[in-house]
């Protein structure tokens, strides 16, 4: 049992690190891919694939909040591309897309 204890201390320690990883600098233009999943229970499930121009609604909200990250554009509308189990998205209007953080009004 004491080495088990020893051990566990040294794995401890050892996953210990004073280093953090730094958020980017935000100052990027360009746009970042995001897969999503949703997990719906089979039995509230109509068909298994995306027809092209189903529309989904992406909301973005700041840190740990129930507040909008952009208090302009709540819900931004998106279409799936292709038909099939997998598909791309792209926005539904030329309104600028959803960015974090949300572009600055101009």
């Amino acid at each position: 049992m004491k080495y088990l204890s020893i051990l566990a201390a040294l794995a401890l320690l050892a996953s210990c690190t004073n280093s953090e990883n730094a958020p980017g600098t935000g100052d990027s233009e360009q746009p970042v891919p995001v897969s999503l999943s949703a997990g719906i229970a089979p039995t509230r499930v109509v068909n298994d694939e995306w027809t092209a121009g189903d529309a989904i609604g992406l909301s973005l909200y700041a840190a740990g909040t129930t507040e909008p990250a952009s208090p302009a554009v709540l819900n931004y509308r998106y279409l799936a591309t292709t038909t099939g189990a997998t598909t791309g998205f792209s926005p539904a209007t030329t309104q600028p897309t959803t960015s974090i953080p949300p572009p600055a009004p101009k």
